[in-house]
C-alpha cells in the first residue's frame, strides 16, 4: 500500500531554478555501477531523515527518464520495504523486475544504510547509541565493492561533455600520481569499464598519465581538456576536500548558467 505524503518530506531542495533538476546534491547519489541496480539512487549520508521527521529512506526516480528530482519516490529502509509517493497524482512506472530488485538490495544492505544515514552512529532497537564508528559514503561504497570509492562520477548531462568523467574528492590521487587527476570514460558505450580509463592531470594544459590507448575523437579529448583548464581551480580544492562535491556544483551551475 502506497503512503501519500504532502510534502517534499524535509529533503533540502534549492529554490533557484537552474538547481530544481539537483535538488538532491545533499544526499549521496549511487549509480547503477555501483549498486549493480538498473536504478540511480539517492542514500542518506548526513541524518536527513531526521530533519524529515521520519523513518530511513532511499529517494529513486519514478520513471526511467525522470530528471526532476522534485517527483522522485521514496523507498522505505526496514525488512519490508514500502514505496512513498509524493503527491497523490504521482505514478510509478518502473517495472516490477526493477522494484523487486531494488526492495531486494534495501534489504541486504539495509544494516549498513542505517548507519550511513546516522553518520557512523548504531543504535540498539531502543534507539540507545551503542558505540560510533567511521563509516562514510566512501566506506560504504567499499562494502558494496566500488572500486572507483573516493570518486564522483559528473554525468554528461551535467558537465555537457561526451564522455562521462569522474572527478576525485577524496584526496584519491595521493595513492596514485601524487597530483590532482580526474578519470575519462575512454569509449562512448553506456557500460563502465574500470580497467579502461585515461587518466588526465588537472592543469591549464592537461596530460594524459597512464600508458594507454585512446579510443576516444580527438575533439573530444581537446574539449575535456578545454573543460579541465576552465575549472581548474575549483577542482583543485575538490580534489584537496577543501570544498565539497555539492559545493562543487554549486559553483559549476553559476559558472554555466
Amino acid at each position: 500500500m502506497k503512503e501519500y505524503i504532502p510534502t517534499f518530506d524535509g529533503f533540502l531542495a534549492y529554490q533557484d531554478t537552474q538547481f530544481d533538476k539537483w535538488n538532491l546534491m545533499e544526499m549521496a547519489k549511487l549509480n547503477t555501477g555501483i549498486t549493480g541496480l538498473n536504478l540511480v539512487i539517492w542514500v542518506d549520508d548526513d541524518e536527513l531523515y531526521l530533519d524529515g521527521g521520519h523513518s530511513y529512506r532511499i529517494k529513486f526516480p519514478a520513471n526511467y527518464n525522470d530528471t526532476n528530482s522534485r517527483e522522485f519516490a521514496s523507498m522505505t529502509i526496514c525488512d519490508n520495504p514500502k514505496i512513498i509517493l509524493h503527491n497523490q497524482h504521482q505514478k510509478i512506472t518502473i517495472n516490477d523486475y526493477d522494484i523487486k530488485d531494488l526492495k531486494k538490495w534495501i534489504i541486504k544492505h539495509q544494516e549498513k544504510l542505517k548507519i550511513l544515514a546516522d553518520k557512523g552512529k548504531i543504535y540498539d532497537k531502543n534507539r540507545r547509541l551503542i558505540k560510533k564508528i567511521e563509516f562514510t559514503r566512501e566506506d560504504f561504497e567499499k562494502y558494496l565493492g566500488n572500486e572507483f570509492a573516493g570518486y564522483e562520477l559528473l554525468e554528461q548531462s551535467i558537465s555537457n561533455l561526451n564522455v562521462n568523467i569522474w572527478l576525485d574528492k577524496s584526496r584519491k590521487y595521493l595513492s596514485e600520481y601524487k597530483i590532482p587527476i580526474i578519470k575519462i570514460q575512454n569509449n562512448y558505450s553506456k557500460k563502465v569499464d574500470i580497467s579502461n580509463m585515461i587518466d588526465m592531470t588537472i592543469a591549464f594544459h592537461p596530460k594524459i598519465l597512464n600508458n594507454i590507448k585512446i579510443k576516444l575523437k580527438d575533439k573530444d579529448l581537446e574539449t575535456v581538456k578545454n573543460w579541465i583548464a576552465k575549472f581548474k581551480f575549483m577542482l583543485e580544492r575538490l580534489s584537496n576536500k577543501e570544498i565539497s562535491y555539492s559545493g562543487f556544483l554549486k559553483y559549476y551551475f553559476t559558472q554555466i548558467s
